[in-house]
């Protein structure tokens, strides 16, 4: 039997390891027109502030490391919006913000299959609305889960 190679290893614990998180930030429906129209509705503020930094705190806050924020439309003004936020600077305490752009989606189903077919998504993860406003601790279902 060969003898096992160990950076693989080592390389595959730290993949599981990350905490990864999928924000659809595409509601893929027409309920809140037309305040949708030229803005996205993570972006709709509440408390003047848009409703994706409640999504992305509430994330942070549960040690996730990853985050994949799928777009479709309004997808410029989402990925302008986190360039520039807090979101958009590298930092040990926030996690990394990946925006995926994919213009023909049509569900959360297209995302989570778009997402698949690109193999970003290497272990488990928490998928949310980029519209969540939450301080739910996920730590608890996140033992359940595993």
């Amino acid at each position: 039997m060969p003898p096992k190679d160990k950076d693989k290893e080592k390389e595959k614990v730290q993949v599981d390891d990350v905490l990864a998180a999928v924000v659809v930030a595409d509601s893929f429906n027409r309920r809140f027109m037309p305040l949708t129209i030229e803005r996205p509705r993570c972006l709709l503020p509440l408390a003047n502030v848009p409703l994706i930094e409640y999504t992305l705190e509430f994330l942070a806050s549960a040690g996730v490391q990853e985050v994949y924020v799928v777009c479709c439309a309004h997808s410029e003004e989402i990925k302008e919006y986190l360039k520039n936020s807090r979101w958009g600077k590298p930092s040990p305490s926030i996690p990394k913000v990946i925006p995926i752009v994919s213009q023909m989606l049509k569900s959360t189903g297209d995302a989570l299959r778009d997402l698949d077919a690109r193999q970003i998504l290497k272990s488990d993860f928490i998928l949310v609305s980029g519209d969540v406003v939450s301080n739910m601790d996920l730590n608890k279902a996140l033992d359940e889960h595993r």
